[in-house]
């Protein structure tokens, strides 16, 4: 009876701010210290052998970059940071070591409280240095904090005296481990600085340990990303196959783009742990707030998360580029028909619904990236704050612009202009039609100078590249077609965007759950092929335990799903049609495809969101969204594809192409060309004449010509990122795979 009197009272206490800070130190705390004790449990050996073994002008050179110099305990401006003599820690060894083991293998309680061969605890250090300090907060505070175990470590409740507060968090006879909160928050200060800091020099040599790092790197993408970004806006002349392209080209060659980039991951090396990094220093929980105060702590765990999304971004983005490529053929065929044609207007508005959505991605992307990069100031404000407790359509802290656009021109220290209609483009305030406006002045600004896009990185030239090939798909199907609006007020359920939320929301669920730190910590072992071909497996067998598929699975049955249900709709349109009624007609003239609309968070998103499994028949309008029979019968399914049959030398050089494990070999050019003549192609290659090698198939094949690059150097071989690419548009020419060819 008494214990439970007691557990009933322990949940009366209140849990308060910090008094000191501003943000959750003690979280903090309590990550910090749990990476410290993983690394030390993996490499604390290892890294005590390395650190003695290396010179002492070595270790003053590490010292000097990882920890910042400080004045003695209470002679500073901030007394609860420590003294380092870094001439004297340079010089024993021992000094570091035996503070990495203690911070590492004690628990919090013990360092709060205990002394060490350190020195005292760090609750004698504050009370030491900070009496007048103390003094102020005893006035303000009726609040404490209890050194526990557990997540309410360092944790301020809200209590009418010491003893009240002891008794609800701690154990009976532990009352010397509740303080008032003055002290505790200055005590959570400190253990953040020196666990944070001696972290830094142990994650710095741990980094750097060449049983750690990759192989040589190979390139990912032969084309840099500021000239793709310069083709994009048209600054330079674009290769010779995409003069006329059509907006079924354009969908066509990215989804190649990412396919590729989807199959490099595990692959090539450096690849994965490159975008993984530009998630991880643009991440928006690190940009200043309001009050100009950030929560710079980057913890183990933020690397796992930054993998997790890097992984569904592109596999969300590459089915985003596969329904489009299904779906235009469809478009295409129904553009010819009269405006109120059967199944006209469904198409469209799933078109401009699913444009809508490549529009937000790319508009997200490049504001990440640039978000953090423009810390200028305005009068005291950042050009970019956090809006901390809210959170944008990616799910993570809002970020938003510290100025009105208008007032862009007027920063001090100014913006170069070009860069200020970059800023333009990303806000989720401008809609497409806005984008336009804003692109074509970045067009003329550029130019005459392409300084601003010079200054961008490859990670911000790439995604101003996607939202500019965005906005050009959205024109050229504009042209061909006018879009109906989307203004966000209604939505149309269980098509594509519909399900991609979804499959979204789901796998965003689980991104805290995986636990890749074998992979990530330290962060060049990501680089390596076999650690990314590890990660990327552990999170698709963590996706197939919770949701039944990977991750690109869950976004491939999504395509599929979509794509089913859009035919279904189109025969539904054409059977009305044949008794009388014919589906509204789509809006005829110029096409305003995107209205303004007030944030990511429209309330077609939140009605996407809402959206349930329904495990009974609907009725009413809505009950054509819904699995059951479709009135008409499914269309008869495609036979399997004929085998070719080819000699064994052919077949070996196709098997090798569509090899999609790690240990993929080579192929020589000319075992290529010999396996491409045997098929019938006639291979040009442009008399001698530069790197392009176009594959024409025989007449009456059906198949369209395929262009690739011819290798350099001796070994002419095709390999790496390149053996990817060749693939991925053998298989979007001509329908190929592993099991296409059979040996004679």
């Amino acid at each position: 009876m008494g214990k439970n009197k007691q557990q009933k009272k322990k949940t009366q206490l209140e849990a308060v701010k910090h008094l000191v800070v501003l943000f959750d130190i003690a979280l903090d705390v309590r990550q910090l210290s749990r990476d410290l004790a993983s690394r030390w449990r993996r490499y604390g050996t290892k890294f005590e052998s390395m650190w003695c073994s290396f010179s002492q002008e070595d270790r003053a050179e590490i010292l000097h970059v990882a920890m910042p110099r400080t004045e003695g305990e209470g002679k500073g401006e901030f007394d609860f940071v420590p003294y380092w003599d870094l001439e004297k820690m340079a010089e024993d060894p021992s000094i570091l070591v035996n503070t990495l083991k203690h911070r590492a293998t004690a628990k919090l309680p013990e360092q709060a409280v205990m002394s060490s061969v350190n020195g005292p605890s760090d609750l004698e250090v504050i009370t030491r240095a900070f009496p007048e300090q103390i003094a102020w907060g005893l006035r303000r505070g009726d609040a404490y904090i209890a050194f526990c175990e557990g997540e309410k470590y360092g944790v301020p409740h809200k209590a009418t005296n010491r003893g009240a507060a002891a008794a609800a968090l701690l154990p009976p006879g532990k009352d010397d481990l509740c303080v008032p909160v003055v002290y505790g928050d200055l005590v959570l200060l400190r253990q953040s600085f020196i666990i944070g800091t001696i972290g830094t020099v142990f994650m710095l040599i741990w980094d750097c340990d060449p049983e750690e790092q990759p192989g040589p790197r190979i390139p990912v993408n032969p084309e840099e990303s500021a000239a793709r970004l310069r083709e994009a806006l048209r600054l330079q002349e674009p290769a010779a196959d995409a003069v006329h392209e059509s907006a079924l080209d354009i969908a066509r060659k990215n989804k190649g783009l990412v396919g590729g980039q989807w199959g490099s991951l595990g692959v090539a090396t450096r690849v994965l742990r490159d975008r993984v990094l530009c998630y991880l220093c643009s991440l928006p929980d690190q940009v200043l707030d309001e009050a100009r105060v950030t929560n710079n702590t980057v913890v183990d765990k933020d690397l796992c998360t930054c993998v997790f999304d890097v992984v569904n971004d592109v596999a969300r983005h590459h089915a985003f580029w596969t329904y489009l490529v299904a779906v235009m053929p469809e478009m295409q065929g129904l553009v010819e028909e009269e405006e109120d044609g059967p199944g006209r207007a469904v198409v469209l508005q799933e078109m401009a619904h699913v444009c809508h959505m490549g529009f937000q991605r790319a508009q997200i992307a490049l504001k990440r990236f640039l978000q953090k990069r423009l810390e200028i100031e305005k009068n005291e404000k950042a050009m970019f704050v956090k809006r901390c407790g809210e959170y944008g359509g990616d799910g993570n802290t809002l970020v938003t612009l510290a100025v009105s656009m208008d007032e862009l021109d007027t920063v001090k220290p100014p913006i170069d202009p070009s860069m200020q209609q970059i800023i333009r483009l990303c806000q989720p305030e401008t809609t497409a039609e806005a984008a336009f406006e804003w692109l074509q002045k970045l067009r003329d600004l550029c130019e005459t100078s392409t300084e601003a896009l010079e200054q961008l990185e490859a990670w911000e030239a790439d995604s101003l590249a996607d939202l500019v090939t965005m906005l050009t798909l959205i024109e050229n199907l504009t042209d061909a077609a006018a879009l109906p609006p989307v203004n966000g007020k209604k939505r149309v359920k269980g098509l594509f965007v519909s399900k991609c939320q979804h499959v979204d929301r789901d796998l965003w669920a689980l991104r805290d759950e995986v636990d890749l730190t074998p992979f990530t910590v330290p962060p060049a072992r990501l680089g390596k092929p076999e650690v990314a071909a590890g990660a990327l497996e552990t999170i698709s067998e963590f996706c197939r335990k919770k949701t039944g598929s990977s991750v690109e699975g869950n976004y491939d049955k999504a395509v599929r799903e979509s794509l089913s249900e859009l035919r279904r709709r189109l025969a539904q349109a054409q059977t009305k049609q044949q008794k009388g009624k014919a589906p509204a007609p789509a809006p005829a003239g110029p096409s305003s495809f995107i209205d303004k609309i007030q944030d990511s968070h429209d309330e077609g998103e939140q009605q996407g969101r809402k959206e349930k499994v329904k495990t009974r028949p609907a009725e009413g309008p809505e009950a054509g969204l819904l699995p059951p029979a479709p009135p008409t019968p499914p269309p008869p399914q495609a036979p399997e594809p004929e085998k070719i049959k080819v000699t064994a030398a052919t077949a070996a050089v196709f098997e090798a192409l569509f090899d999609r494990t790690q240990n993929r070999r080579p192929i020589a050019f000319p075992a290529l060309e010999a396996a491409m003549a045997e098929l019938g192609f006639t291979v040009d290659s442009h008399g001698g004449v530069g790197s392009a090698t176009k594959f024409v198939p025989p007449a009456g094949s059906g198949w369209r010509p395929v262009t690739l690059h011819r290798p350099h150097g001796a070994t002419n071989k095709i390999e790496g990122y390149r053996l990817l690419i060749a693939a991925s548009r053998f298989r979007e020419h001509f329908g190929w795979d592993a099991e296409t060819f059979e040996v004679v």
